[in-house]
């Protein structure tokens, strides 16, 4: 049998109230008339009748919440909802939550899943929740010893839609929605090919085809949802819902996971298909934050570059903070009396004519280098080459390992150093590549007979008086 919907629902109460409001008006009528009359047997059979519809008239009018809290109630149990939380984060603070889940933390909502092994989850970045590694180390402990399978389907990094997405939250950095989906992956990368192997097969991190518009968490027959809102899904209104009829929030929500199963990236997919604006992602003349940090946690830090006065001036305090805490430096320059550093001057997008202005730059820039030997081990190297690009490489003293990040800048021909397009190799599948760039770093430090290690100052005075001599000389001809 068909449930009563609200509407017919409230539709019956008032066509109830009407015909007894009519009846209740022709009791007072008769009752008026028993009393011109002097009936008395009527007069009270009136009365008496008047009060009970007076009463069920009152009875029936209170009865409206009780039907809105019924239908509620009702549908509430039709689409599965359980309750309500401000946020996904607030799950189990609330012991409404905890007794409708049966779980007090994470770790017990988990098993709920018990029986189909599956644990879903769906956002955008998700990097605050996996952000702690307790919460991972929890699914990889789950997928090692329970027999779980652990799907994380993340937003396309590179959709157009992610910077609408950053744009409208305010982000502080252009990219920085799109650089927490690729830490997200990182974070599983990595300790899956380091300390948990074992679960690597069990933990997928796929990409959706669609941008996320809502935060999922799936275990066994419970589900929780927190819609964006163009916020941090921890403070939107989050619903907790379980398995209930075909209708419900689960069953649709399930489906959706069904469509995502068979239409999504895998991240060697989504490399493939990244255009160059997403590929060169590393500014040269605005650092990311990304660089900056990287900067300071390594212990050893590699670098070819033409002249390097730029960055100087820029990580000269980080320069000299990783030497003062042990670091190294190796640094490889052009060489500014050799040919390579006249044809730099020449290619650039600034004033081509005035070469030797150019090569004292470049000089001053090597002396100030030669400052920071004061502060721990430095080296210095030029060579003769006009290098087709500026390098940094983190942590790969001894070898390119997991660990290692570098940042790669080609060079450009009449443009200013801000058009140089950048990007970053890191983890295994850029293994190869970080190889072949160590090789050639190596190459030319330890086995190139143009480079020479520099170990004292240039003397700059002497180059003035060179530069002055050589300005005379063109006035002379100008006469």
């Amino acid at each position: 049998m068909d449930r009563i919907t609200l509407e017919k629902r409230i539709a019956r109460r008032h066509a109830t109230l009407v015909r007894l409001f009519v009846i209740t008006i022709i009791m007072i009528c008769l009752m008026i008339l028993s009393l011109k009359y002097s009936i008395g047997w009527l007069k009270e059979i009136t009365v008496m009748a008047i009060s009970a519809f007076v009463s069920t008239i009152l009875a029936i009018y209170m009865t409206r919440e009780d039907i809105l809290e019924n239908d509620y109630a009702e549908k509430r149990d039709d689409y599965g909802v359980l309750t309500y939380e401000e946020g996904y984060r607030d799950v189990f603070r609330n012991k409404d939550s905890q007794i409708y889940l049966n779980s007090v933390d994470w770790e017990q909502f988990f098993y709920q899943a018990k029986e189909d092994k599956e644990l879903f989850f769906v956002g955008i970045s998700l990097y605050s929740f996996f952000d702690e590694p307790k919460m991972r180390n929890l699914l990889y402990e789950l997928c090692i010893e329970k027999d779980y399978d652990v799907y994380i389907i993340l937003a396309n990094p590179y959709d157009r839609e992610i910077a609408r997405v950053n744009h409208a939250e305010e982000k502080s950095e252009e990219d920085e929605l799109k650089q927490r989906i690729l830490r997200t992956y990182k974070l599983f990368e990595n300790d899956l090919e380091s300390t948990y192997k074992e679960a690597k097969d069990k933990i997928h991190v796929w990409f959706s085809v669609t941008i996320p518009t809502a935060l999922l968490i799936k275990s066994g027959k419970y589900m929780i949802i927190s819609p964006y809102m163009l916020e941090n899904p921890e403070r939107t209104p989050t619903i907790i819902v379980e398995d209930s009829k075909s209708k419900s929030f689960y069953e649709k929500y399930s489906n959706y996971l069904n469509i995502i199963g068979k239409h999504h990236y895998t991240y060697e997919q989504l490399r493939k298909s990244v255009s160059t604006r997403e590929f060169f992602t590393q500014s040269y003349t605005n650092l990311s934050d990304e660089f900056y940090e990287d900067m300071k946690n390594s212990e050893y830090v590699a670098v070819i570059g033409l002249g390097q006065k730029r960055m100087l001036g820029t990580l000269e305090s980080y320069y000299r903070e990783l030497l003062k805490k042990g670091g190294r430096i190796d640094i490889i320059l052009t060489d500014p009396d050799g040919e390579s550093t006249k044809m730099c001057a020449r290619r650039s997008s600034g004033n081509r004519n005035d070469i030797t202005g150019d090569i004292n730059v470049h000089k001053e820039a090597i002396n100030r280098l030669i400052d920071m030997k004061s502060d721990g081990d430095i080296r210095i190297y030029v060579s003769d080459f006009m290098y087709p690009y500026t390098m940094y490489a983190f942590n790969c003293k001894d070898k390119v390992s997991e660990k290692t990040k570098m940042y790669i800048w080609q060079t450009v021909l009449f443009e200013s150093s801000s058009k140089r397009p950048g990007f970053l190799c890191e983890g295994k599948e850029d293994m190869e590549r970080m190889k072949s760039y160590y090789y050639q770093f190596l190459e030319l430090r330890d086995n190139c007979d143009l480079t020479k290690e520099i170990t004292a100052k240039y003397d700059m005075e002497k180059n003035v008086k060179l530069r002055a001599t050589k300005n005379v000389f063109k006035l002379g001809k100008k006469k």
